[in-house]
């Protein structure tokens, strides 16, 4: 994440600067939106499958995917693009964004549907998440009791 200008103003350190002068924008923006949206999908996935006892896949699957889709890049986008766009013209980029997200996600909806029973196959197992701390400063927290209830 450190770079070294050119002292001269000549069109290769002009370059340089319009590729990577605000590139710790883009990190900074993707080490709080990643990990933002990755919760907020398990979370979701979690909550809905035990709502849904274990059933409607394709709502929980749609559902997750918009609510973490939209949590990534609400995140992600001002912190990285701010210095750049105006604020309707980010809204313009995140709705633009989210929608071909969503679209793909809908896409790639069977090659989901597949692999979630291709893995309950393998492991022959159905997890469902009770009584589970979602706190993310308790994951390396050794605990007593398994907390996970599973079904065959």
């Amino acid at each position: 994440m450190c770079s070294i200008y050119q002292a001269d103003n000549n069109h290769i350190s002009e370059t340089y600067q319009s590729l990577f002068g605000e590139f710790w924008r883009v990190m900074l923006g993707t080490w709080i939106s990643v990990p933002a949206s990755y919760f907020c999908n398990g979370y979701i996935i979690s909550r809905l499958k035990i709502y849904f006892k274990g059933r409607l896949f394709l709502i929980r699957y749609m559902l997750s995917a918009m609510i973490a889709q939209g949590v990534l890049l609400i995140t992600a986008y001002p912190i990285s693009l701010s210095s750049k766009y105006s604020f309707l013209e980010l809204i313009n980029i995140i709705s633009t964004t989210w929608s071909y997200k969503v679209i793909m996600s809908t896409i790639l909806l069977p090659v989901g549907i597949i692999l979630a029973k291709e893995v309950k196959k393998i492991e022959n197992i159905d997890t469902f998440d009770y009584n589970i701390s979602y706190n993310p400063f308790k994951v390396f927290k050794q605990n007593s009791k398994n907390e996970n209830n599973t079904t065959d």
